[in-house]
């Protein structure tokens, strides 16, 4: 019941633009509100996922604002996937702290965490 509660707590706050100002979609401000309260915005880890339109290949990532991560994918900024554009993002995850999110990269690079992955978007479906 819990991992369904998350889920659509998931699906819900990604439909908020871009522009809304969220650092990760599941950010929360200062006073505890969600995007209508207090506009300073805890930066939370994210992991996130990305699926390269031109070559239809994944791009694994972590970050404190994927939001604005994506847009510096897509406007070319970034090396590795200057060339995979454009990109779109297909799952998204927050996680307690920094080091999580590493170690948790580091285990979706591996083929287990790809088939982690495969299997919870085949399951449930892109989140995005």
């Amino acid at each position: 019941m819990l991992i369904l509660f998350i889920f659509v707590k998931i699906v819900i706050l990604l439909q908020a633009p871009p522009s809304s100002g969220l650092a990760c979609p599941l950010s929360r401000t200062k006073n505890g509100s969600g995007a209508g309260g207090d506009s300073r915005f805890y930066e939370i880890p994210c992991l996130y996922v990305l699926l390269s339109l031109k070559d239809n290949r994944k791009y694994y990532c972590r970050s404190i604002n994927a939001y604005s991560r994506l847009k510096e994918h897509n406007d070319g900024k970034v090396i590795s996937t200057k060339n995979r554009r454009p990109l779109k993002l297909i799952y998204i995850e927050e996680v307690s702290s920094l080091e999580a999110a590493i170690k948790k990269e580091k285990y979706f690079k591996t083929g287990f965490g790809r088939k982690y992955i495969i299997n919870k978007l085949k399951h449930k479906g892109p989140i995005v």
